[in-house]
């Protein structure tokens, strides 16, 4: 059986927000933790969980494998700003699992 490959969770946490041009404050009020959860991820001194640690993955894997333009960016940012709300979840769904390219 083949040993998995623990992800870079600080590498990934990094990529994400370097990739939103966001502040950890900021980042960490969309993604709902503190400013110092985000730096500690960051850090490699802790990991994400939960809600945060699958929107992380799904938001990397987006902006690894599309290269989002900036409007599609805003768009996503705008989706997770409505936070849990029903709406800004299917929409923020939406986004990130379309196949438009």
């Amino acid at each position: 059986m083949a040993a998995q490959r623990t992800p870079d969770f600080s590498r990934m946490v990094r990529a994400v927000r370097a990739a939103l041009s966001m502040s950890h404050a900021h980042f960490a009020q969309l993604l709902g933790v503190t400013p110092a959860a985000v730096f500690l991820w960051e850090k490699g001194e802790r990991q994400p969980e939960g809600a945060a640690l699958r929107l992380l993955y799904a938001l990397h894997e987006k902006i690894e494998e599309r290269k989002p333009k900036p409007d599609e960016l805003e768009a996503i940012l705008k989706a997770v700003a409505v936070g849990a709300a029903a709406g800004g979840f299917i929409a923020l769904l939406g986004i990130l699992f379309s196949d438009r390219k």
